[in-house]
């Protein structure tokens, strides 16, 4: 019997999926039995621990901040992304969605968008590369703050270091590699010009509560969540897409993968169907909402932009509603 197949066949081995599941959201192993049981069997022998049985008391006494926790959640997740990803999304997102955005914010002048579930980076500096070379002049003077959250620590490390492989980059014109990067040995690095308005930080899409203004999560303009929903089960996406409907402002767009579009989001989401890809709105209501209060997760880490003129102090935010 391989390691694997024991692992399957430990009479602890269901509730220690159940229990995994329950924390991550990633119902993806739900099915995959032999799949889970090798990501367990990577983490194996923990200490003295060499069984299923042994490693679920562990895990149960850790508890879900726990450095090992933490280890088999960076097992269990997948990194595999790169720049400009779905090239059709963001030519979407400079045609329509961020001239959209920049005519509604004139008055604040602030800029907010997410990268929830932003793996390893590529996506939010992608963002920031995009708006640098098309909106360089409209958002002079503006506030910027874009925002990559994951439940991976190892993903969010190498995000904020900046540094990608071959792999990462792959479909870059040579122009867009010398203008963005600097080249590091077999490595490319992003240029400090295209991280400043981009920050990091953890944030579980099943367990956080969204809106989450301590966290910095809400009332954002753009928030793409992109291949992340297919890894949960319809309860968990059904509450996700409320949950991320509730922290993007009046007017606010939601970019999702090709794969998770539904009848959900038809119905609380305007469709905008451009060619190659389809945004979602959310429409405005009747009473305004409140700007959040500065929170310094929204801060860039390095080189911040140009402050903006002072802008009228407005109300403090009604309480988030915790779904």
């Amino acid at each position: 019997m391989t390691p694997i197949e024991t692992i399957q066949r430990d009479p602890a081995f269901p509730r220690l999926k159940a229990m995994v599941i329950a924390a991550t959201g990633l119902a993806y192993y739900a099915d995959k039995d032999a799949a889970f049981a090798e990501r367990i069997n990577r983490r194996l022998p923990f200490g003295r621990v060499t069984t299923a049985g042994g490693y679920l008391a562990a895990l149960e006494a850790e508890g879900p901040g726990g450095a090992e926790y933490q280890g088999l959640i960076n097992e269990l997740t997948v990194g595999e992304t790169f720049f400009f990803r779905y090239i059709e999304q963001f030519d979407a997102l400079r045609a329509v969605a961020i001239p959209e955005c920049l005519r509604r914010n004139q008055k604040t002048r602030l800029l907010r968008i997410w990268s929830a579930g932003c793996s390893i980076g590529p996506e939010a500096y992608t963002l920031e590369i995009l708006l640098k070379q098309h909106f360089a002049e409209q958002l002079d003077g503006w506030q910027v703050h874009i925002v990559g959250t994951d439940i991976n620590d190892a993903f969010l490390e190498q995000a904020r270091r900046g540094v990608y492989g071959d792999w990462a980059v792959r479909g870059l014109s040579p122009e867009t590699l010398d203008a963005c990067f600097d080249r590091r040995d077999r490595m490319w690095s992003v240029k400090p010009k295209y991280r400043q308005w981009t920050s990091f930080m953890p944030f579980n899409l099943v367990e956080g509560a969204i809106p989450s203004y301590p966290h910095g999560i809400g009332l954002f303009d753009i928030i793409l969540c992109r291949n992340v929903m297919i890894y949960f089960d319809e309860m968990t996406r059904h509450r996700l897409i409320g949950d991320l409907h509730k922290a993007l402002s009046d007017g606010g767009w939601l970019v999702v993968g090709h794969a998770e579009a539904g009848q959900q989001l038809n119905e609380l989401f305007t469709p905008v169907s451009v060619p190659g890809a389809t945004l979602y709105r959310k429409q405005a209501e009747l009473t305004p909402q409140p700007a959040p209060p500065p929170v310094r997760a929204w801060l860039p880490p390095v080189d911040p932009p140009r402050a903006a003129a002072p802008v009228p102090a407005k109300p403090a935010p009604r309480p988030a509603a915790v779904p």
